[in-house]
């Protein structure tokens, strides 16, 4: 064997490890690289990567909406190419594969839906209940409306994107209404018991509160429940009605009605003027009871509901026979209405009462013992100044929580708001005025409140605090 032949022989081995050593280095780089990716960053609240065999843009999709052809960038979305990890670099180069990112921009997109729901969307009608010339309820007839759902349209433009196509078509989704004809016509005959005409009468006025009305008082509701057959396994759907007052609407729609019918009592008035001012009271010193005449209402209604709960819902004309008459409860009302200041005393020496006025609301009212006719004043006064027990030189006794408002020439003396009298005789006993005589002119010019009633007044008027005196 040659020399060289030898030292050949001996780098064969050695070419070979650098070899196996070179691609193993190449080999480990290659991974190590591919384990770092490297991605773009958008400003984009939507966003997902798909690999595409082929090149698609943009402006190569078309929505077709309406009847117009629209570009994705219309609605906010755009495709576009994302820059990827080196391992799918690497892998692109062999398999031709482009890697796009769809995004949408919710601001735009969600603005565009809403537009296309403003001019083409429609809302369902509910089938309503109305009275024939007959008088008879009926139904009416509901129909179906139509709605864009951004949610729903983002995603078939995302899934219609992602398989390449380039034609996309948007179309509403059917919203179905919630009471129909048939979920009520088993109903019918329920619903023509609620809303029997009811009668509110009294002092020779009536009132009818018709069909047509009461269907406005009752909300109606329709749910439906799937419900198992246990004959083929199938499932069914229950359409159930549910009834409730609406009290909000019975209140706001009859207050006015009855203000109305007792536009005599209510609104008849005259003015009381002295050198301080003037004001309106009104000269009927009583009124109907709102308040109770809803609330009676309210409750009958309700009383309806509840006897066809109670027989599930069959109809028994004999078990259902009710009083449908609310017969009107009139009550004693201030004759102001709490608008002549911030806050003010109003007296009514007919009633004997007195009404305490704070921000436009009647903040309390108490029974009191006024004058005698032939003593009153009328007329805009204030607290001129206050003692919790004043002496009358007068009456010779002592008046306790003193609030004076007037100087009476006639009697020389301060008139008063004040708490029943009391005073000791001759002999040392201590007599009271007994609380029988409020409600009763007792006074020679005062006005006197019970005790306790007089203090809770003295504490919360003031020195300057109106005080409105009517008859």
């Amino acid at each position: 064997m040659k020399i060289s032949e030898t030292v050949q022989s001996r780098k064969q081995p050695l070419k070979t490890v650098f070899w196996v050593l070179f691609i193993a280095v190449f080999v480990s780089g290659i991974w190590y690289l591919s384990t770092l990716p490297v991605w773009s960053k958008t400003d984009y609240d939507f966003a997902v990567t798909k690999e595409f065999s082929n090149e698609l843009e943009t402006d190569n999709v078309n929505i077709y909406f309406q009847g117009e052809t629209y570009d994705l960038e219309d609605l906010g979305v755009e495709i576009k190419p994302v820059e990827v990890s080196i391992s799918q670099k690497i892998k692109g180069l062999f398999s031709k594969t482009s890697y796009y990112e769809i995004a949408v921009d919710d601001e735009v997109f969600l603005s565009k839906i809403e537009q296309f729901n403003n001019e083409f969307g429609t809302e369902p009608v509910n089938s309503q209940l109305y009275v024939d010339k007959k008088g008879d309820l009926q139904i009416s007839e509901s129909s179906s409306g139509t709605k864009y759902v951004a949610s729903d349209i983002k995603e078939v433009l995302v899934n219609s994107i992602k398989s390449e196509s380039s034609k996309i078509y948007i179309v509403p989704e059917t919203v179905f209404p919630t009471i129909t004809k048939e979920s009520l016509a088993d109903d019918l005959q329920i619903l023509n018991y609620l809303t029997k005409p009811i009668i509110i009468t009294g002092d020779g006025s009536t009132l009818v509160l018709t069909r047509e009305l009461l269907i406005s008082f009752w909300n109606l509701e329709c749910t439906s429940e799937s419900v198992d057959q246990d004959i083929d396994n199938t499932n069914d759907t229950q359409v159930s009605l549910n009834v409730c007052v609406q009290k909000d609407v019975v209140s706001s729609t009859v207050i006015p009605m009855l203000n109305d019918l007792y536009n005599d009592i209510l609104n008849s008035k005259k003015t009381v003027k002295n050198h301080n001012g003037s004001f309106e009271y009104r000269t009927c010193d009583y009124g109907p009871d709102l308040d109770l005449i809803i609330s009676d209402l309210t409750n009958l209604l309700e009383r309806r509901l509840a006897l066809l709960n109670e027989y599930n819902g069959r109809i028994d004309e004999s078990r259902l026979i009710g009083n449908d008459t609310i017969t009107v409860s009139f009550i004693d009302l201030p004759g102001t209405d709490g608008t002549y200041v911030t806050r003010y005393i109003e007296i009514d020496q007919t009633q004997q009462k007195m009404y305490l006025w704070q921000d436009g609301q009647l903040y309390k009212s108490y029974g009191i013992s006024g004058s005698y006719d032939d003593y009153a004043v009328y007329g805009v006064y204030s607290v001129m100044n206050k003692s919790t027990n004043a002496w009358s030189d007068v009456a010779k006794k002592w008046m306790p929580y003193w609030m004076a408002y007037y100087y009476d020439p006639r009697q020389k003396a301060m008139l008063g708001i004040h708490e029943l009298v009391w005073w000791d005789d001759e002999n040392g006993v201590r007599h009271v005025e007994p609380s029988s005589n409020i409600g009763t002119p007792k006074s020679t010019g005062c006005i006197r409140l019970d005790r306790g009633a007089a203090k809770e007044v003295y504490d919360w008027a003031e020195i300057g605090t109106p005080i409105l005196i009517h008859p």
